[in-house]
Order: structure tokens, then sequence, then C-alpha cells
């Protein structure tokens, strides 16, 4: 199924059939359109300046497109997520942490259609991309940041960090040689990178802001966000219609750490250790 994999050192290996991978942007449009399709109305470049609260208790939003009250404020703002609940009284526990990936040149030998490989003794993953391998790396010590000094326009930021995101590469490639020779021949002409929202656990932060009646929260999905989207929008809207979820949210409730400061440093490296492991 992977003619470039050389298996020579492997000692156990585990095939998930129903694995697989999904554009991102394909399915959020997706969603988009079918929300547009059931009434709602989506505002594109409208800022959230602060969170309402009246009577101890979160009854909408301010924006540049002025005010709406609500009986239920969804916190789902990706790496922006702490500073938009620390308006409301309550830092989230998560930080976000720097994601990235590379894509090889396309290349017969190892382009093609093949499943996503994930190898945990070297902390790399693989899947294909249309005639090239895109290759992730969660490395020893991810780059973190502080989200009161990230900038509104996501465009006008790069979690690159400089070249460092290049010694990553070099440094887990001897790994990844011993399951993926063709690396040491391979280009990598794309680098993507992007941020994470991440926990000390690794688990994401979902369901009613302590102290915060009206006020939920959808975020810290440690890089899965994606995969878990439609879990977390079915579940977060049972709860915004008071419903009891399906699933039980208790590992996932956002006062599980106790107080936390999401901005401090020392915090944020436990965030980063636990994106570091990930893949083991």
């Amino acid at each position: 199924m992977i003619p470039w994999l050389d298996l020579a050192s492997a000692r156990k290996i585990g095939f998930l059939p129903t694995d697989g991978y999904v554009d991102p942007y394909l399915l959020s449009m997706a969603y988009a359109r079918a929300a547009a399709a059931r009434g709602v109305k989506i505002r594109q470049n409208t800022g959230v300046t602060d969170v309402l609260a009246e009577h101890d208790r979160v009854i909408g939003v301010e924006t540049t497109a002025g005010r709406f009250e609500c009986e239920s404020v969804i916190d789902a703002a990706g790496a922006w997520a702490a500073l938009l609940s620390a308006q409301a009284g309550y830092p989230l526990p998560m930080a976000p942490v720097r994601s990235h990936y590379w894509i090889t040149k396309p290349d017969p030998s190892y382009g093609g259609d093949h499943p996503v490989i994930t190898m945990p003794d070297v902390g790399a993953y693989a899947r294909p991309d249309v005639g090239a391998i895109l290759l992730g790396i969660h490395e020893k010590y991810s780059a973190t940041f502080d989200a009161r000094e990230l900038p509104d326009d996501p465009a006008a930021f790069s979690p690159t960090v400089g070249e460092d995101h290049w010694d990553c590469l070099a440094e887990a490639a001897n790994g990844i040689a011993r399951l993926f020779p063709g690396i040491a021949k391979a280009q990598f002409p794309n680098y993507v990178a992007g941020l994470s929202t991440y926990t000390p656990d690794g688990k994401i932060v979902l369901g009613p802001v302590p102290g915060q009646p009206g006020f939920l929260v959808a975020s810290g999905c440690c890089g899965s966000g994606i995969v878990l989207s439609a879990g977390i929008g079915g579940t977060v809207a049972d709860l915004a219609l008071g419903r009891t979820p399906s699933i039980d949210i208790s590992p996932f409730r956002p006062d599980r750490f106790g107080p936390v400061d999401p901005f401090n440093g020392e915090f944020r490296g436990l965030c980063a250790a636990s994106r570091a492991n990930k893949s083991k």
C-alpha cells in the first residue's frame, strides 16, 4: 500500500482501514453553506471587542459592527479564545502553539494515494498531497506565543520564529529516514505553519465557563479541531439549547486545571510539551 515505506526496522504495525483525511478549507466551507441554508448569518471581518454581562450573566458581545445580545455566547476563537474569555473574567487553560508541516516536491517514486502514516517512534506523520508527501513533525520544543501579542489579522503574523523550522526538519530527518529513505533526496519547496491551541493534558476545552452563565467554550482542540468538529459542534449546540449532550464532557471542563495564567511562560511550556508528545 505504501511502496516507499521501509519496514525493516518495524516491530509492530497497525492498519486502521476507516481512517482518512479531509481538506480543512472544503469542510469549513461545507459547514458554512449548511449553516447559511438554515438561516445563519455569517459576518466576516467583524471583531469582538467585549463580552457583555448583566446581573452576573453573559448576555452578548460588543463588536465592530455593533452590539449583539443573545442567550448564549460561544467562544470558539482558536488562538484568541483565552483573550475573549479573559474579558468575561475567566482566562481559559490553553496556549497558542505552532503546528507546521513540509510538503515535498512531487515525485513518482513516492507520490500517489496511500493511507495516512503515523510514526510515533520518530514523532512524525505523513500523508499524500497531489503527487507529493506532506510531512508533519512534533518537535521536542514547540514554539508557543502569548495570545495577548497576536495581531487581530492572522495573515499579518508568521509563527516560523526565524529559521528554526528548518532545524526541526533537519533534526528529525535521520529518524524519519529509517522509514522513509527517500527523504535524503527529497526536495521541500513548501512549508506551512499555523497556530493550534493546546492544553497541558492534550484534551479539548468544552462546556460552560465556570461562574459565567451564558458563556460556553469550544476550543483548545490540540490540533484535532477538524476531526472533532462535528462532535464539538453538536455538543455545544446541545448546551446552548439546554439539552443534555450525548457524550460525557466532564473530562473537558474548563476548570480541570484550577486557576491558571494562560499567558505565563511556564504554563505555555506545559502546552508545548503536550504537542511534542502527541504522536507517542
